[in-house]
Formats: structure tokens, C-alpha cells, sequence
């Protein structure tokens, strides 16, 4: 679909960005292709925007207007066909239809070979995520969004950012407190692994949602090109829902999936909170080897659930994917850090509070 053209010629016929190729018909960026690619199933071409079609378009104002974008990329020659958009939407129609598993369809099921205490652990973990998922209010809060101009919804979309990953990280927390193993613990160990695993959980976690709510997808919605990579990587694995939250529940219970990073004030946040002699430290082996039977438990019901739903190899197959998948987003979360300031520092701060509500509802935490 791709091929390489003239140096006189490379720069993007779209918005204008150097390094242009040619990719299905036209010569665009590699942004502009990756735009194309993920908006050719929703017909843009027929709106009409709220400017009359006359926005310019260029590399500084691409994300604004994603209809006149998408007319542009047609006026310049890319074809919808090239990419085969019907057999795309086929194929992601009969993924759907596999992932969409009822409760009901896997009691009828004698292949689960969950016993009846795992088959209520799972349906426990099923009902408290639901119960305390975010997807309606986010959905709410975007539409009501979606009724600014375009111009005005940048202007508002740190307010966007922080109230989407307030919403994520604090229903992740109100969903580890309904855990029955989670309760059990200690304070301290509450709090230790909140401060090393919520970072990371929360946002992956974070990315599965905003697909499922399909804000991704949506052509309303202002999104970045620092997206692009966690967009391949979530969209790369198509996940039943219920794997998802098992999974989740596994990786709280990791003794770290997150990086103790520094606060502005140049110290992390523990030592700001004066939060000293870490269990995971000073009792590490007792406290390890507790995360580690708690998070068998929870392997064996994901992994039984994951034989019944595929069979022995795909199972194997899916559950390595899943766990590459994770590692995939962790690695990407680092590389765009540096670029995504107002992302950690609104992180950092839902971090920080739900540890300091967690110490502050128990006073009994010892400080030394």
C-alpha cells in the first residue's frame, strides 16, 4: 500500500508535515495514514462540518476538524476501497461476536472447570467492577463535551484529561476495596502496593475503557498523535471482558508493576508523606509469598475460565499475549512520559490522594 516517492515530493499533502509516503492512493505522513485508516468506517465524507468544510488543515490544526481532515485525504487521492473497509468491519463484527459471552451462557456450559467457589469468586469480581466502572459517566461527560465547536473543546480538554483519569483511577480504588483479599491485608500493605501497582494498572486499565466507550473511535473527539502507539497496542488485542478484569485483579497483587517516581519537590512520594520502612522491605518473604498465594488464586480462575472460552492452546497462547500486551503498554507509557507532563502530574496527584485517604481512614498506621 505503500511506496516510495521522489524527494521533491515528501511532504504530506494532508497537513503539510515532511516525511510523507505515498499510502493507499495518496501522498500523506504517517499520522494522516493512521487517521485515514481509523475513520474510513464512518463515512465522514458525508457531514458536514460545523465551519462550512473550509477548515485548513494543516500540522498544527489536523486534529481539530476530522471531517474536513478526511475529505482532504480523499481530495488528495487516498481510497476508502484499498483498504478493504468491508471485510474490516466483517472481521471486527465477528470479533465482537465471539468476545460477547453472557453469564448465563457459561452455566449452561459443563466445560468450565471452575469449582463452584472460583465460579463465585469470578462472578464477585464481574458484579464489583461493574458496579464501580466509570463507562457511564465518561460516556456522559464526553457528550456533553461533543456540544462545543471543535476550537472550544481544545481549549477545555485538560479539564477533559484530568476528568477522565479521576474517574478511572478512583473507581479503580473504590473496585481494590471490594476485594475480599485486598481487605485482609494491612494498611501498610494496602498502601505499598497501592503506591507501587495503581500507577500502571489504573492506566492500563485506563485504555481498555476509553475503547470500550469508543471514544478512541469516535470522530466527535479531539485525540493526539501521542496516541497512536497505545492505540496499535490496544486495539492489537481484542480481549473478553471478563479476562480483562481477572487479569487485573492478578497484576494489584504483583509485588510491583510500577516505578517510585519523584514529585516536583524532587523527592517521591512516599518519602513526602514520610511513609518509611516499606513491608515489602523489611518483611519482604511473609508479604511475597502472601501476594503470591492470593494471586494463584485469581491465575487458576482466569486461566480455567480462559480454557473453557479457547481451548488448552489458545489459552496459552492468549494468556502470553495478554501479559506482552501489558508489558507492551508499560513500555510505551515510559517513552511518552516525558511528553505527557499534565498526564503524570494528574496521575501522581489521584495516586497520592487515595494513599492519603487510605492513611488517613486508618489511624492506626505506624510511622517510624
Amino acid at each position: 500500500m505503500s511506496s516510495k516517492i521522489s524527494d521533491m515530493d515528501k511532504v504530506c499533502h494532508v497537513c503539510g508535515k515532511s516525511g510523507a509516503q505515498r499510502h493507499f492512493g495518496g501522498i500523506c505522513c504517517a499520522p494522516c495514514k493512521m487517521f485515514f485508516r481509523r475513520n474510513v468506517q464512518y463515512k465522514l465524507e458525508n457531514n458536514r462540518c460545523q465551519f462550512g468544510d473550509s477548515c485548513d488543515i494543516t500540522k498544527n490544526t489536523r486534529h481539530i476538524c476530522r471531517i474536513c481532515r478526511f475529505k482532504k485525504c480523499l481530495a488528495i487521492g487516498m481510497e476508502k476501497e484499498l483498504l478493504r473497509a468491508s471485510r474490516f468491519q466483517t472481521k471486527t463484527s465477528q470479533v465482537q461476536q465471539s468476545l460477547n459471552v453472557s453469564q448465563s451462557d457459561l452455566f449452561q456450559h459443563d466445560r468450565l472447570l471452575l469449582t463452584s467457589n472460583q465460579w463465585n469468586v469470578l462472578l464477585n469480581v464481574i458484579h464489583d467492577y461493574d458496579q464501580t466502572s466509570p463507562t457511564t459517566q465518561i460516556r456522559e461527560f464526553f457528550h456533553r463535551q461533543s456540544t462545543y465547536p471543535p476550537k472550544i473543546r481544545m481549549k477545555l480538554f485538560s479539564e477533559k484529561f484530568s476528568h477522565v483519569f479521576q474517574s478511572i483511577f478512583r473507581s479503580l480504588g473504590s473496585f481494590l476495596e471490594r476485594l475480599p483479599e485486598f481487605c485482609t491485608l494491612k494498611l501498610q500493605e494496602k498502601v505499598e502496593l497501592l503506591h507501587r501497582n495503581l500507577r500502571n494498572i489504573g492506566r492500563f486499565s485506563g485504555m481498555f475503557l476509553l475503547r470500550e466507550t469508543n471514544l478512541y473511535t469516535s470522530p466527535l473527539h479531539y485525540t493526539s498523535d501521542l496516541y497512536e502507539e497505545n492505540l496499535r497496542i490496544t486495539h492489537q488485542y481484542n480481549v473478553d471482558e471478563t479476562i480483562l478484569k481477572l487479569f487485573l485483579v492478578t497484576l494489584v497483587f504483583s509485588t510491583c508493576t510500577d516505578v517510585v517516581q519523584a514529585s516536583s519537590n524532587g523527592k517521591s512520594r512516599s518519602e513526602s508523606m514520610n511513609y518509611k520502612n516499606s513491608p515489602l522491605e523489611n518483611d519482604s518473604l511473609v508479604l511475597v509469598e502472601d501476594l503470591t498465594t492470593i494471586q494463584n488464586v485469581y491465575v487458576d480462575i482466569l486461566f480455567k475460565y480462559m480454557l473453557y472460552r479457547y481451548g488448552l492452546r489458545d489459552a496459552v497462547l492468549r494468556f502470553a499475549k495478554m501479559t506482552k500486551t501489558f508489558l507492551d503498554k508499560m513500555c510505551c507509557f515510559v517513552q511518552t512520559e516525558e511528553s505527557s507532563r499534565l498526564q503524570n502530574e494528574i496521575i501522581e496527584n489521584i495516586r497520592y490522594e487515595i494513599i492519603t485517604n487510605f492513611i488517613s481512614a486508618n489511624k492506626s498506621l505506624q510511622f517510624c
